[in-house]
């Protein structure tokens, strides 16, 4: 008996090796591509942050440089002895005021931030601005809403876990960054851990908990699912955020521009009106 040829075997096991590789490959591609789908959406709303935070930047520069450059020019209408008319001399009076206490604006921009940052540290201040915060005519409600979506999908995430309600209120306490909805979960979990039914804890609140959050609660606890109503709430209010924040960026990128653009408006008129009047007087002389 002939003992059977390896080398001409090897194409074929070369293929069952390759075919055997061939699931692991595709699911990891699914996995890839539904990461990168996920990811394109992250680099989206990141590209959308960094337009809304550079809008603001540019808009200052124009109204500096516009400033700056306007009180050269106008210092030559003075040295003529050119009557110069209102808007010019409001726009060289803010070019001096500027150029004179710039230094002050700068420290302002620097300190400012520095002492909110330290008034932070003490409870009661914290306590305060945060309320303050949730209590803004526009902003309020959108703060209101991140809250609640994190709650919602710190909580389903514990609970689907197999942590335990309490422990995964504490936790849930301690990612939450506003202080004043870390004071009412105090309260929610106490009454949790005295066997009050967690929907009657948090309707207890109803400005930091709408009804329809409170109702979810209900329908999850009677149907044995609150985990399901948990994630619910969490998409609800995860979209909720995400529709506010583009609304906003839509009106404020139209209130830039034209404010912008009113600002360019009224340098140029500030600009013209004084050679308009200088070449009338050169003719009628």
């Amino acid at each position: 008996c002939r003992e059977p040829r390896t080398d001409r075997l090897r194409p074929f096991n070369s293929m069952l090796k390759s075919s055997s590789r061939i699931p692991a490959i595709s699911t990891r591609t699914t996995i890839v591509s539904s990461v990168s789908n996920t990811s394109v959406g992250g680099r989206q709303a990141e590209e959308r942050i960094v337009m809304r935070q550079l809008s603001g930047p540019v808009s200052v520069n124009c109204v500096l440089a516009g400033l700056s450059v306007s009180s050269k020019i106008l210092n030559l209408f003075r040295g003529l002895g050119v009557q110069l008319p209102l808007s010019t001399r409001i726009l060289v009076g803010s070019a001096v005021f500027i150029q004179k206490y710039w230094s002050v604006f700068l420290a302002i921009l620097i300190f400012v931030p520095i002492i909110f940052k330290i008034l932070q540290k003490i409870k009661s201040f914290k306590l305060f601005s945060h309320n303050a915060m949730l209590h803004l005519p526009f902003f309020g409600p959108i703060v209101k809403n991140v809250m609640l979506a994190r709650f919602s999908r710190t909580f389903f995430t514990l609970t689907k876990s197999g942590i335990p309600i309490l422990e995964a209120f504490d936790i849930c306490i301690d990612t939450l960054p506003n202080e004043a909805y870390k004071r009412k979960l105090l309260v929610v979990r106490r009454n949790i851990e005295k066997g009050e039914r967690i929907s009657e804890s948090f309707k207890k609140f109803p400005k930091f908990f709408p009804p329809m959050f409170v109702e979810m609660l209900v329908v999850g606890e009677r149907s044995g699912s609150l985990e399901d109503s948990l994630l619910y709430l969490a998409t609800f209010y995860e979209m909720e955020v995400d529709n506010s924040l583009k609304n906003v960026a839509t009106v404020i990128e139209p209130v830039l521009l034209i404010f912008v653009g009113i600002f360019v408006a009224f340098v140029v008129l500030a600009i013209v009106l004084p050679i308009y009047k200088f070449t009338a007087g050169i003719k009628i002389r």
